[in-house]
């Protein structure tokens, strides 16, 4: 079986499909946010987990180019490497396979369905003649597809960054319009949808296009997409003061200027095992795949209603699927809740059978001992000095197991701890305290027979032996 993935700076896809079923009846599926997770190995390893599929094989489609088999995400602090991948799954190195996205695009046209296709523009179709793959959204994604005598052969691109052509005066008076904006302008910078607010700036500036009162408005309140905000992290990376960020001017991977207007302090969006990131704050909008909302008041359910029935009337064709923002979050320390609730059972239980113990032995010693302890209070001992001499034995014991347990519980602790970027101190009292807490249960549990004998009247215990 076959496990593929789509890679993703917001979210991660993941399914698994046999040669049976064929390509379009996956077996196992499933949707996260590549934020939540340090790696593609951790998400990867749950999925396998909790689908309990053995794979033999694995592809995962990726945004960027893909070298030597390694990549490094755009949007995610992430490097992937296909040998790192083996090692996780216990795969051989041969049957991992790391592609671009548009790549594995191209690889699905072979195999679409009627029903999976749109006609545009009705045309003629050239027998085995070379297929492209063109993708224009936030940016443009090029790939193509050419005969090989019995198949097709997919091919990655980065076509969408080459050198924007002009093939008339329009256009070269549109190249002239954006080269005072760009060093470099590409394809991606006019076909996409970055090059929306420029092509409409050229339109209005340039080709004295009216602009209505209504959108100038609006145009006029809208958040400038060249203002960006970067948190303290990214500008260490540029190994900057604080007071040299404001003003700053960034260039992003698609070669726009983007002007610094503040700095703020590092804030986790993914789990503290792993630290914070160099972080840019834009005001654009640049992931139309989530919207996050704000709900105000208590009624959630009318609330939840009333955005379903709005997403369904303006996106019709896409699924509405919600979560709570501090459920998203709750997530991320699953594992240590689930483990915290084990430990508080499992230390219940070894502390009740503890006491048992304690209690059988202290029962024990001082039956044992019964008529020691008759003898030395006919010669004076008092309830006391009796009490002392039972306890004393146990709370000797209780100071060895400390000396050996408190070490191995600090170095555990520690070790734990050294997993997350970010930890928290223990402090000395939290040891004191614990070894304190057994010494007075210790005391409790053996004082009950202690009390007991203490108060038996000497004569009796004499007598008894």
């Amino acid at each position: 079986m076959l496990i593929a993935g789509d890679i993703g700076g917001t979210k991660t896809a993941l399914a698994i499909f046999s040669s049976e079923a064929g390509p379009h009846a996956p077996l196992a599926q499933a949707k996260v946010h590549s934020a939540d997770y340090p790696s593609l190995q951790a998400i990867v390893k749950e999925f396998l987990a909790n689908t309990k599929k053995p794979v033999d094989r694995a592809c995962f489609a990726v945004a960027g180019p893909v070298i030597g088999g390694r990549v490094k995400t755009t949007n995610l602090p992430w490097v992937i490497e296909d040998a790192s991948l083996a090692r996780e799954l216990n795969i051989n190195l041969q049957s991992v396979r790391l592609i671009n996205d548009l790549e594995a695009i191209a690889r699905a046209v072979p195999i679409l369905r009627p029903s999976d296709v749109q006609t545009i523009n009705a045309g003629v179709p050239v027998p085995r003649g070379a297929i492209a793959v063109i993708a224009p959204g936030t940016g443009l994604g090029e790939s193509f597809l050419t005969w090989d005598g019995s198949r097709y052969l997919a091919h990655s691109s980065e076509g969408g960054h080459s050198d924007f052509a002009p093939i008339d005066a329009r256009q070269i008076r549109l190249l002239e319009y954006m080269l005072k904006k760009f060093d470099h302008v590409s394809f991606e910078h006019v076909c996409s949808g970055i090059g929306i607010p420029h092509i409409y700036g050229f339109l209005r500036d340039v080709e004295g296009k009216s602009e209505t009162p209504e959108v100038a408005a609006l145009i006029a309140t809208a958040a400038d997409p060249t203002f960006v905000i970067i948190n303290q992290a990214a500008l260490n990376e540029l190994h900057l003061s604080p007071e040299k960020g404001p003003g700053l001017v960034l260039e992003d991977q698609n070669h726009e200027k983007r002007t610094v207007i503040g700095v703020v302090k590092d804030f986790s969006i993914a789990s503290l095992r792993t630290r914070v990131h160099p972080l840019v704050i834009s005001g654009s909008v640049r992931d139309p795949e989530v919207m996050y909302v704000k709900l105000g008041g208590n009624n959630f359910a009318v609330d939840i209603r009333s955005l379903e029935k709005t997403w369904k009337e303006t996106f019709p064709s896409v699924p509405f699927n919600r979560w709570f923002l501090n459920e998203e979050f709750e997530q991320l320390y699953h594992q240590e809740r689930s483990t915290a609730t084990l430990f508080r059972y499992f230390a219940a239980l070894a502390i009740f059978i503890g006491c048992l113990g304690l209690f059988g032995l202290a029962s024990f010693t001082v039956e044992q001992r019964t008529k020691e302890i008759g003898i030395r209070k006919v010669l004076g001992a008092t309830s006391i000095q009796v009490l002392l001499l039972i306890t004393y034995r146990f709370v000797k014991l209780i100071l060895i197991s400390l000396v050996i347990g408190l070490p191995v519980s600090v170095y555990l602790m520690h070790n734990w701890l050294s997993r997350f970027a970010y930890q928290a101190t223990i402090g000395w009292f939290v040891f004191v305290g614990s070894a304190l807490l057994l010494l007075m249960l210790t005391c409790l549990t053996v004082g009950v027979e202690s009390i007991q004998a203490a108060l038996k009247n000497p004569v009796e215990a004499i007598r008894h032996e």
